[in-house]
């Protein structure tokens, strides 16, 4: 072997140690194991959040059944609203699906379909179904507070969620978007649900101001009455 040839030989063989070793090449060499980037949520640490997201909005929206069960006591709507109510609560208690989320807001628009025709007839209320009327509007606001903080939770997570999912390999892909499925669902769904339900909220007060209900002092501070 010649001068000349002994070093390409030489070159050449380094050459290779450096691309398959990364010596020299940060970027080279190095298995990309799913690992967060600094700064970024783990794949276990999303998952974790969305138990919570799933958790929080399911005791929203069952304190939004609470208030439609009562108002539809006071309206004298128990036996029209039973179907709906069972319907929407056995939904809540399900899975968190998009197709879960469609039905139940179908189900809870046939409640205040319901409820809002009933308030447009209603004749006064009993002293008693005042009081009602009065902790179904309680139980509203208090649903109402709850799913705005939820919907921060779930906007916040569904960002989080996706950049996780845009950092993985490709074949890891379909896996993790089909386990953060409830949370893509739920961030989907929860900013237009807030939205109805503070106007549904607004129908209830104006119902009570018309029945001369006296509304809980907390009810006015969270109004801004």
């Amino acid at each position: 072997m010649t001068g000349m040839k002994r070093v390409l030989f030489f070159v050449s063989l380094a050459g290779i140690f450096v691309f398959t070793t990364g010596a020299g090449f940060p970027s080279l060499g190095k298995k990309n194991d799913g690992a967060p980037a600094a700064g970024a949520k783990s794949r276990d640490a999303i998952m974790g959040e969305q138990d919570g997201l799933i958790k929080q909005f399911k005791e929203t929206q069952a304190k939004y059944m609470d208030a439609f069960e009562l108002s539809a006591e006071a309206l004298g709507l128990k036996i029209e609203a039973a179907a709906l109510i069972a319907e929407s609560r056995a939904l809540i208690a399900g899975p968190v699906t998009a197709d879960a989320l469609d039905k139940g807001k179908k189900s809870q628009s046939g409640l205040l379909e319901l409820t809002k025709n009933r308030m447009a007839k209603s004749e006064p209320l009993s002293a008693e179904s005042k009081k009602i009327m009065g902790k179904s509007v309680v139980a509203f606001v208090e649903a109402n507070l709850m799913e705005k903080k939820t919907v921060t939770v779930a906007v916040d997570l569904t960002k989080s969620a996706k950049d996780m999912v845009e950092k993985l390999p490709m074949l890891d892909k379909p896996k993790a978007l089909d386990a953060i499925k409830p949370t893509l669902a739920l961030g989907d769904y929860l900013p237009g649900d807030v939205i109805t339900a503070t106007a549904t909220l607004k129908t209830y007060v104006d119902f009570c101001k018309s029945q001369n209900i006296q509304l809980d002092k907390d009810v006015k501070l969270a109004l801004g009455d």
